[in-house]
């Protein structure tokens, strides 16, 4: 039901309400008024009667009276009309005229009680009568003193006067006005309905036309408009909303045109409802914006990773994922995170998503990538280009076509992640390789003695947390010198590339070379003892003199080194006295004969009482 019809329900229920209401309170209005008046007759009429039997009984014609009452009955619309004497006037002056007894119980009441009765007889289809029965008491007065021919005291009941008053008549005339009234008030009614429902019908069918649009507007249309009828007032309010409601909706339609350049990719499936699509770019800028400020002051490029680990697992709820590094230059594939290990071959097979640059996607097409080797899973590879010679590969797996559904679906949301990363992958990627420019020797491409400052403080703290033990060997090519005399500084260069390289081959990932200057090396071992300390030293010595040293012009020469090595434990905790420690063993190889390895003897530093400066 329109609102037009609702009104015009309720309205004309409210005025039948009030018409009911006011022909009831008319009906019973006259209707006590008419009873009232008739009472009012009865009583005037029963007051004649009282005053003119006194003036018979005082003028002593009391037996005259059979003709004054027979008059009275005469009397519009008196119906019946008796006398009725009590015992004491019974017992002393008989019965009367026409047996002036008591004809029911009324009279009896009356007589009793000295009382006034009476009773209405009402009926819509029969006769309305009024009967009162009114009692005659002994007075004394002035001019009247009822006790001088009654044997009674004064106000004793002497007899009553009961009369039928019939009310036909007022019930006809009551029955005429009320419908008269009620004719009236139905006509006047009427025409404030219509005059109301003619007022009131713009406003309701604008209401009705303002439901309509909103309903559009609260689906997501926007595009409704209220019609314009009616009044001037009622149009210009009809005007006004459109105007509004045109207003919103361009503003939406150009936030919305402008703040999806701010994504890298446009979210393709749209809600029903371009507010909240609005809403959720909004919120997708606002956390892109956080998460761009927040990797700006992180430090490293792991930093960052751990920043999209977190988003991809808690914003985007990916379970299952593979973070991989492929550098276009060396051709080297790097695992940087995977939160459920690797389901496919990449290491070995390469990357098809890299290779191609798209992405592949499982349920495009069985078997898409041959590298994937888990069957039961469905994947997601994602390739992006970082820079010149870094690409990135989100590698998702998921255990059904719905997951790998919604997580399609959200590949736009990665995407801009990615994007909003690129230039802090790039910016870190670059401090990081200077970073290592600054840390590494140009000619051997080992760390030099700056980096080896500041690992020594990692390790310090390492050692006093963990008790972690270091082996310290420091080694220096014999006679090194000659060579550049004989052959001149890049032969000389060659063989300390050679000795670098001979450094790396021997020790461990967790372990470090380091140039410390000239021909002096040193190398850290992590978690070493002396029979890991000796089997490392004498394993770089006898590989280097191995080692051809080409001089040109087809000469090849030889170069011996010797070692010097010292243990970083509980009893020697001081890194840079076991380096010291370290150069006191090479100087001891050194005057031994060369192409030697000596270990420092902890025994002989407590027996010299060795006292380095350091």
């Amino acid at each position: 039901m329109n609102a037009k019809k609702k009104t015009t329900v309720i309205l004309s229920v409210i005025f039948f309400i009030i018409f009911l209401m006011m022909i009831i309170n008319i009906s019973f209005n006259f209707r006590n008024y008419g009873i009232k008046s008739v009472e009012d007759k009865v009583l005037m009429v029963s007051d004649i009667i009282k005053h003119s039997l006194t003036s018979h009984m005082v003028n002593g014609i009391m037996d005259k009276r059979e003709f004054f009452l027979n008059e009275i009955k005469k009397s519009k619309h008196i119906k019946e009309l008796w006398l009725v004497r009590s015992p004491t006037v019974l017992k002393q002056y008989g019965k009367g005229l026409k047996n002036e007894i008591s004809q029911d119980k009324i009279d009896d009441a009356v007589i009793a009680s000295g009382e006034s009765q009476k009773i209405i007889t009402e009926s819509i289809f029969s006769n309305n009568t009024f009967r009162m029965t009114i009692p005659y008491n002994a007075i004394i007065t002035p001019t009247i003193n009822c006790l001088k021919c009654h044997d009674a005291k004064e106000g004793d009941t002497l007899g009553a006067i009961s009369i039928i008053m019939d009310m036909n008549e007022l019930k006809a005339i009551g029955l005429s006005t009320v419908f008269d009234i009620a004719m009236i008030a139905f006509a006047v009614m009427l025409l404030i309905q219509l005059f109301t429902g003619k007022l009131l019908s713009p406003y309701m069918l604008i209401f009705e036309s303002i439901k309509d649009v909103m309903k559009k507007a609260n689906n997501g249309d926007y595009s409704g408009r209220v019609r314009e009828i009616g009044s001037q007032e009622s149009q210009d309010v009809a005007n006004s909303i459109n105007t509004l409601i045109k207003r919103f909706q361009d503003i939406l339609n150009e936030i919305e045109s402008k703040i999806d350049i701010f994504l890298s990719h446009k979210q393709e499936i749209r809600s029903s409802d371009p507010l909240e699509d609005v809403k959720q770019t909004i919120s997708q800028l606002s956390d892109l914006y956080k998460f761009k400020r927040t990797i700006e002051h992180d430090i490293t490029i792991d930093d960052i990773y751990k920043r999209l680990i977190t988003v991809f697992e808690t914003k985007i709820k990916i379970d299952d994922f593979t973070i991989i590094e492929c550098n276009t230059t060396k051709k080297s594939i790097n695992i940087i995170y995977s939160s459920n290990g690797l389901h496919c071959n990449v290491a070995q097979d390469g990357c098809r998503a890299d290779r191609s640059s798209t992405t592949v996607n499982s349920c495009q097409f069985v078997n898409i990538c041959g590298s994937f080797h888990d069957e039961d899973k469905y994947y997601i590879c994602l390739p992006y280009s970082i820079s010149n010679d870094l690409d990135l590969i989100i590698s998702i797996v998921s255990s059904s076509k719905e997951e790998n559904l919604r997580l399609t679906q959200a590949i736009h949301l990665i995407d801009d992640y990615i994007d909003s990363a690129k230039s802090e992958f790039v910016t870190k990627k670059l401090m990081h390789q200077l970073q290592e420019s600054s840390y590494r020797d140009a000619l051997t491409n080992l760390y030099n003695r700056k980096y080896l400052e500041e690992f020594i403080d990692r390790a310090v703290i390492e050692h006093n947390n963990n008790t972690t033990s270091y082996g310290v060997l420091m080694a220096d090519i014999d006679y090194f010198k000659m060579v550049n005399d004989t052959y001149g500084h890049s032969v000389g260069d060659e063989a300390l590339k050679i000795i670098a390289k001979t450094l790396q081959d021997a020790i461990g990932e967790n372990d470090l070379a380091v140039r410390y200057g000239g021909e002096e090396f040193i190398v850290i071992l992590y978690d070493c003892d002396d029979e890991k300390l000796l089997s490392i030293a004498q394993n770089i010595r006898t590989t280097f003199e191995k080692k051809k040293i080409k001089a040109g012009n087809g000469i090849t020469f030889t170069k011996t080194i010797s070692i010097g090595g010292a243990l970083l434990d509980d009893d020697s905790p001081n890194f840079w006295k076991i380096i010291k420690l370290a150069d006191v063993a090479l100087y001891d190889a050194k005057n031994s004969g060369r192409n030697r390895v000596e270990i420092f003897d902890k025994i002989r530093e407590r027996d010299d009482n060795f006292d380095i400066d350091y």
